[in-house]
């Protein structure tokens, strides 16, 4: 019985050292694992690696992954090798164990087969001559059945296929959004680029009629401004002149009323003097007031001035800010260019690194030829001599003089400290010029002499040389591969160097262009406060003309009312110790009627000025307000509007859009010249073809008129080989004809030798006159009778061994289609016979059969048949005694888990732990028909319940006295029917696995009760 004997694996996936597995039983193995399931499906992959077909073409990167990846040293090669028992001489190798071994690297894929090297093929034909059918695949069982593994593979290329499709339509919808985003981004940039000059053509026109407006308006306010102020200070002088009129006509009323208010001139005089100290004091409250006015007038004056020292100062700060980010927006855009000038040579260099890395891929691939040669001559070092150089003992002929040899000890150039050992060596050597001076100079002188070509003449006779290839020397192996090494390394060097160089100079632009960018942000952000300021201070000065008027007004008040106290108060102290009166004198009263007229004047006059004041008043205050609401702010808005497009055009976009362009005018210019060199390469190359071209039209011309003369040639060999052959023939008949007529006499031949072609077919054409005379006689019926007899003969004979032939075919048809039947029929009742019985041991009042699907010839109808039928008439209806295989379509199941017939249900019906079982049944029975030498079962029992554990276990058990199983289970089932236990550990990355007791393998199967 084949069995596997050992396993041996080292570098393989997780098993990183050597690892040796324990002989295993020949009946029932059990591996279990006490860390991952991994574990031991590496150690199943392991046997698969070396027997399956699943592991028989492996890409480079395939092979890489199968290596051990960890700690510690990388793994550049593995190899899987298992010993198989081979006392029942399965294999065909007189041998009771072989090994096969199979070992992988980054560019190896190696058989051997006891240290031999072997061909995939030679393996696969091997183990198929030992049982491991590849027609029947399932003495290797993993997780779950074959065809649950077949549909979890169609289910895992579905969901790859299905996670593939969403990943391309995410991926799809995420370059539309991006393509949308930036065909917007470069419609409005195209838009914003157009709009700009329209905007600013028309912001400039609308500034230009704000400043024709403005001037208008100014100079209707310069025309009304003085008629204002003339009418405001008559006005004023009127209202003045009228109060001081008014306030002198009240004092003289108050006077003349003091004769009734005061009974004495004292007491007038007393309340006179009362009265003028408090008008003294409101006098100087009235001048305290204006001098207050007086001074935040000029305070407001002075304020004005210092505003607008501020605004020139800010405005100039605010010329230089800008000056200063135009200049980094310029050095910003220069380095950028630059930048892209460095990335776009980077891009060239990328380019041109596909050609650097072939000649890199050439030269390391050179390096290691010469390095496997190097490896391959180091592997054939020889034996060393040792001599101790004070007991050498030489004879040295350096004196010796021929002109067709010299000394070779004169030729060496070494150290003198090696004197002793070279003479030793090469002392009695001789150079020379022929092997037959060699020959010579060695029977003379009994020297070893060597020719320049490598032959050899020893003293002692023997000759040795012919063609000795350098490429082999171990010292020149070695230069080369130094050699092969620098130019390697400076290639290298070369390629990395220039992209090295252009990468720092990127990362240092980089740099700059992020130090121009703090800058610019600085500036920028001074920019801001500035306008800022400008705005706060022009808002303060606007805000201080607004109040500057009132404050006039009022003070102007203030003046009047100040006057008009100072009048009464004079007015008080003239009536100061004068007689109390009770009516006014003459004088007064003429003063009264006057002031009285002047009053009215006044007030008329006052009138008439006020109407024309407020007149006036209202066409300036209207242009005033036209001119600061409406046209002077939307003159800023206008100024601002244009300074933003200015700085946009001047600043960034119009400096960015100007260094782009030179640089892509630089980069279409460079482009072009490639192109042109490009070009005229291409058009040197067309014309060379062009030229091979007609060069080969020439010679195709120069062939075709020689294969027409040789066809020539030929047909007229042809026509002489064919008259010649009808001359042959023709000469033939006259031989035989001549035959035919008998023995001539010697005249006959004597006699017409003499004669002319001409006279002789004279005599012809007389004999043929006198034969026509016999032409209705067939003068060669005897001959075809003759002839047409054999050919009958021979044609019945072929005809009598055809019908033999086709009989004897015929039967040999039939009886190799009624074996094949017959072997279907008693293969398919075997394992319908052991499924059978194989379900009803799982399945304890269970029933299955196998069910062999037929149909007709012409397939227009089919149907199965149960086991154990086998007549013809129930096959596909053939006339034909012999049956015939054609009439088999398939084979189905239908089982019963209650044993009762009606319950019988197809594959399709069951759920997943009963078609485990079902399959299980129908591996146990192909193996009783067909048994293979060994099974590898990986967790069968997973779907299965306690009850059908036990059953499977024990066919195992009944299974094991025929063939080898290892197992891996989590249930304790199983090993109960095991004759060995092994478990399998994970420490550092590294797998191990060791025989163990059954009590340890219970343990750990019990400490997993919830694997699923």
């Amino acid at each position: 019985m084949q069995m596997l004997l050992l396993v041996i694996i080292q570098g393989f996936r997780s098993y990183r050292d050597q690892t040796i597995v324990d002989p295993f039983s020949s009946k029932h193995n059990v591996i279990g694992k006490n860390t991952s399931s991994v574990l031991f499906f590496n150690f199943i992959t392991a046997i698969q690696f070396v027997l399956s077909d699943e592991f028989s073409h492996l890409r480079p990167e395939q092979r890489l992954a199968l290596l051990h990846e960890g700690t510690g040293p990388r793994v550049i090669s593995a190899f899987v090798e298992i010993i198989f028992d081979n006392s029942d001489n399965r294999l065909p190798i007189d041998k009771e164990e072989v090994s096969l071994r199979r070992v992988i690297g980054a560019k190896k894929d190696q058989y051997f087969l006891d240290k031999k090297m072997v061909t995939k093929n030679d393996v696969m034909n091997l183990l198929e001559s030992a049982g491991f059918s590849r027609s029947n695949p399932y003495y290797i069982v993993k997780q779950g059945k074959e065809i649950e593994r077949q549909v979890r593979e169609l289910k895992t290329k579905i969901s790859a296929m299905k996670e593939e499709k969403e990943q391309l339509s995410a991926e799809r919808q995420e370059q539309i959004k991006q393509r949308t985003k930036l065909e917007l981004k470069a419609k409005d940039l195209q838009d914003e680029l157009a709009g700009n000059s329209e905007q600013r053509k028309r912001l400039l026109k609308e500034r230009q009629k704000l400043l024709e407006k403005i001037e208008e308006k100014q100079k209707e306010l310069a025309e009304t401004e003085p008629k204002f102020n003339s009418v405001k200070e008559k006005e004023e002088r009127g209202i003045a002149r009228l109060a001081q009129a008014t306030q002198e006509r009240t004092d003289l009323y108050a006077k003349q009323g003091r004769g009734s208010q005061f009974t004495s001139k004292e007491e007038r005089d007393k309340w006179i003097k009362k009265e003028l100290k408090s008008l003294d004091q409101a006098i100087n409250d009235k001048k305290r007031q204006i001098a207050a006015i007086h001074k935040d007038l000029e305070d407001t004056e002075a304020n004005k001035e210092k505003n607008l020292e501020q605004y020139s100062k800010l405005d100039q700060d605010l010329n230089e800010v800008k000056a200063r980010v135009e200049e980094l927006d310029r050095k910003y855009y220069e380095v950028k260019n630059k930048k892209d000038e460095l990335q776009s040579e980077r891009n060239y260099l990328w380019r041109e690194e596909n050609a650097e890395q072939q000649a890199l891929a050439a030269k390391r691939e050179d390096l290691e030829k010469k390095q496997q040669l190097l490896r391959a001559a180091t592997g054939k070092v020889g034996g060393l001599v040792f001599v101790v150089t004070r007991q050498c003992e030489f004879e040295i002929c350096l004196t010796f003089k021929n002109t067709d040899a010299i000394p070779m000890i004169s030729k060496l150039r070494y150290n003198p400290r090696f004197d002793k050992a070279f003479k030793h060596v090469f002392g009695k050597t001789l150079i020379c010029r022929s092997m037959e001076v060699s020959t010579q100079l060695a029977r003379a002188f009994t020297m070893d002499c060597i020719t320049l070509e490598g032959d050899q003449v020893s003293h002692r006779g023997a000759l040795t040389g012919g063609y000795y290839d350098t490429r082999k020397s171990r010292l020149e192996l070695q230069k080369d591969v130094r050699k092969a090494e620098e130019e390697l390394g400076e290639l290298e060097a070369k390629l990395n160097e220039n992209l090295q160089w252009i990468n720092n100079e990127i990362d240092q632009l980089m740099n700059q262009m992020q130090q121009i960018e703090t800058q610019q942000r600085k500036f920028k952000a001074s920019r801001d406060s500035i306008l800022s300021e400008m705005k706060m201070l022009k808002e303060k000065r606007q805000q201080s003309e607004k109040t500057f008027m009132p404050k006039q007004r009022s003070l102007q008040s203030l003046e009047a009312s100040l006057h008009a106290m100072e009048s009464t108060r004079e007015s008080l102290k003239a009536e100061l110790g004068t007689d109390l009166l009770s009516q006014l004198s003459l004088e007064d009263q003429k003063r009264v009627d006057a002031l009285n007229d002047e009053i009215r004047q006044l007030q008329q006059e006052n009138r008439q000025l006020l109407n024309e004041r407020i007149k006036l008043e209202g066409i300036i205050t209207r242009v005033e307000t036209y001119l600061n609401e409406n046209l002077r702010k939307r003159l800023d808005q206008v100024e601002q509007e244009l300074n933003e497009l200015r700085e946009t055009e001047g600043g960034t976009v119009l400096t960015a859009t100007t260094s782009e362009l030179e640089a892509i005018n630089k980069r279409v210019k460079d482009t072009l010249a490639r192109s042109d060199d490009l070009d005229n390469s291409i058009d040197k190359t067309e014309a060379g073809i062009k030229e091979l071209q007609k060069s080969m039209e020439r010679w195709k011309n120069m062939e075709k008129e020689h294969m027409d003369a040789i066809n020539h040639d030929t047909k007229e060999l042809e026509k002489m080989t064919n008259r010649q052959g009808m001359l042959l023939k023709k000469k033939e008949e006259c031989m035989k004809k001549i035959r035919e007529l008998g023995s001539l006499p010697q005249e006959a031949f004597e006699k017409y030798q003499t004669l002319s072609l001409k006279q002789l077919f004279r005599k012809l054409e007389q004999c043929n006159t006198e034969l026509k005379k016999y032409s209705h006689v067939n003068k060669k019926a005897l001959d075809q009778f003759v002839n047409f007899s054999e050919q009958k003969e021979k044609l019945i004979k072929r005809q009598e061994e055809l019908d033999r032939g086709y009989k004897s075919i015929m039967e040999l048809m039939n009886v190799l289609e009624l074996r094949k039947y017959e072997a279907i029929q008693l293969t398919f009742k075997q394992v319908s016979k052991n499924f059978s019985e194989v379900f009803q041991k799982l399945v304890p009042g269970g029933k299955a059969t196998l069910v062999m699907k037929k149909g007709d010839v012409e397939g227009s109808q089919s149907q199965d048949e149960g086991e154990g039928s086998t007549e013809s008439e129930r096959g596909s209806g053939s006339q034909s005694s012999v049956p015939s295989v054609d009439q088999f379509t398939g084979v189905g199941i239908r089982v019963s888990f209650t044993g009762k017939q009606g319950e019988m249900r197809e594959m399709q019906q069951l759920s997943g732990g009963q078609k485990s079982l079902v399959a299980l049944a129908l591996i146990f029975a192909i193996q009783k028909c067909d048994p293979a030498p060994f099974y590898l079962f990986d967790e069968i029992d997973q779907a299965l319940d306690a009850q059908h554990r036990k059953a499977v276990s024990d066919m195992i058990m009944e299974l094991a006295e025929h063939a080898q199983f290892i197992t891996t289970t989590f249930r304790p089932e199983l090993l109960e029917s095991a004759d060995k236990f092994y478990g399998v550990k994970f420490r550092n990355k590294v797998s191990h696995i060791d025989v163990i007791t059954a009590e340890m393998a219970k343990d750990f199967v019990e400490d997993d009760t919830t694997h699923g």
